[in-house]
């Protein structure tokens, strides 16, 4: 992700380090199966009351990297559209929510 730059990978080991390990957990373990609907909102709440707006943009870039990796692009243009939303005046709550809800539809 830091694509050769050593202050990015400081920044991101930083970013790492600051995450709740149990959120990083529970995004790959949806990610991996696709939960429920009820389980894609509880996880954009935990999105918007645990992370700061600047840790939700860098965590778009984290699950947009994972997207590429599993060449899904559809699921990078749908990060895309999130990183839009949490860039305007839309609750980032309901941005995540739409988000997640939608994503998991696709998988």
């Amino acid at each position: 992700m830091a694509q050769g730059s050593p202050g990015e990978a400081l920044e991101l080991i930083e970013w790492f380090d600051a995450m709740p390990a149990d959120l990083l957990d529970a995004l790959d373990g949806w990610s991996a199966q696709a939960s429920s609907l009820r389980t894609a909102l509880e996880l954009a709440r935990r999105i918007d009351h645990d992370l700061a707006s600047e840790q939700q943009n860098r965590l778009v870039d984290y699950l947009q990297h994972a997207a590429w990796q599993h060449r899904r692009t559809d699921l990078v243009q749908a990060l895309e559209a999130l990183r839009r939303h949490l860039q305007t005046y839309i609750s980032p709550r309901l941005a995540w929510e739409v988000a997640l809800g939608g994503l998991k539809a696709s998988f």
